[in-house]
């Protein structure tokens, strides 16, 4: 079953792309995803755009495994740990 993901406003809104430089599918989210296998978008980020926080994105569900602090702005390709790795993701302020 997938989780439901509505964004209610753009507050700490985040936008994970399916490539590189903010481009091709993307997944909206605004809130703390303990894994995106429930929103048919693990392993599938290149590139993501922060647009309020500090969000951790990690490699394994359940913030766990490889770990990476990111602010806002556009990350328009994501290090070789991420790319194509990412499982989970949440704001840590």
């Amino acid at each position: 079953m997938r989780e439901e993901n509505r964004p209610q406003n753009d507050a700490g809104l985040v936008v994970l792309y399916g490539r590189a430089l903010l481009k091709g599918r993307g997944l909206q989210v605004n809130r703390d995803v303990s894994d995106l296998v429930l929103l048919n978008f693990n392993d599938q980020a290149v590139s993501i755009a922060i647009n309020e926080g500090t969000w951790e994105v990690c490699t394994n569900s359940q913030f766990n495994g490889s770990c990476e602090r990111m602010g806002p702005g556009k990350h328009e390709v994501l290090n070789t740990a991420l790319d194509k790795r990412a499982s989970s993701l949440r704001r840590l302020y």
